[in-house]
Order: C-alpha cells, then sequence, then structure tokens
C-alpha cells in the first residue's frame, strides 16, 4: 500500500506542486499584509482623538460654559415641543471646528436632528491641549429639551 501511495505522489508533476506552494504562500503574504494594515489604521483612528483624561487642557467654548449654554438656548428650536434630554457626542478639532457630531441617546428624530444640526454649526471652540499642542478630543454632553 505504501508504495501505490509513494507512486501517486511521484506521478503528480512537480510543476503543480511549485504552483499551489506558490499560491499558498501569496495567499499567507496578502493575509499578513492586510492584518497589518487593519491594525495600523484602528491605531492610527484611535491616536488621533484624545480622551478627557489625556489632555493637559480641556476645549472650552468661546467665553465659557454660560456662553454655551445661552447659543443652545438661542439656536435650538423645539419644534415638537418634546420633553426630555438627549445626550450626543462629538469631537472639539485641532482647529476648534465640531466634528463626528453623534446622538448615544436620543429623544424623537425631530429633536435628535436639531441638536446635531446645531452642534454642527456650533461657532469655534478653543481646542483641547496636550503636551503644549491642539489635539482633536472627543466630548460628551446632554442637551435638555423642555416645554
Amino acid at each position: 500500500m505504501k508504495n501505490e501511495q509513494t507512486k501517486q505522489i511521484s506521478t503528480f508533476p512537480k510543476s503543480e506542486w511549485k504552483i499551489w506552494l506558490w499560491g499558498i504562500i501569496l495567499f499567507l503574504v496578502i493575509f499578513m499584509v492586510i492584518k497589518t494594515v487593519s491594525k495600523l489604521n484602528t491605531k492610527e483612528a484611535t491616536a488621533t482623538v484624545a480622551k478627557f483624561n489625556e489632555v493637559d487642557v480641556l476645549p472650552s467654548f468661546p467665553n465659557g460654559e454660560r456662553a454655551f449654554g445661552n447659543y443652545l438656548q438661542h439656536n435650538i428650536h423645539n419644534k415638537s415641543a418634546a420633553n426630555g434630554r438627549v445626550i450626543a457626542s462629538f469631537v472639539v478639532s485641532k482647529n476648534g471646528s465640531i466634528q463626528d457630531v453623534r446622538i448615544l441617546r436620543g429623544l424623537n428624530a425631530e429633536a435628535d436632528q436639531e441638536v446635531v444640526r446645531v452642534l454642527e454649526e456650533s461657532p469655534k471652540w478653543n481646542p483641547g491641549i496636550q503636551k503644549g499642542k491642539a489635539v482633536n478630543v472627543a466630548y460628551t454632553m446632554p442637551v435638555n429639551f423642555t416645554r
């Protein structure tokens, strides 16, 4: 039986083994490159946005929190007469603009859209500072709606 298996293997052309071997090697190399690139992209994406506990100076709205409260109060229109709270997250970029606005917990579609609109139209903030340089900082905040 062993001789029959040996004959079968030896009758298989060597060139086909080389093609299969190179195909497997190529597949493994491509797989490893894709894996490495995806890890690098993930690290870059997470490294570009600092968290509150990682910055020396937090981002701030010009003239402070009270001014931001006034901005929200004068610009958010409660058309749906909603009563409740919307939790929004966004990134204060290095240049102070608001980016990547997301609703973490919504109230209703109209109220959620209004919060996104007003945050995206917000005047530039003072950016967060880390080690003397302006950095992107993730920010989460509640917006209260009252009738």
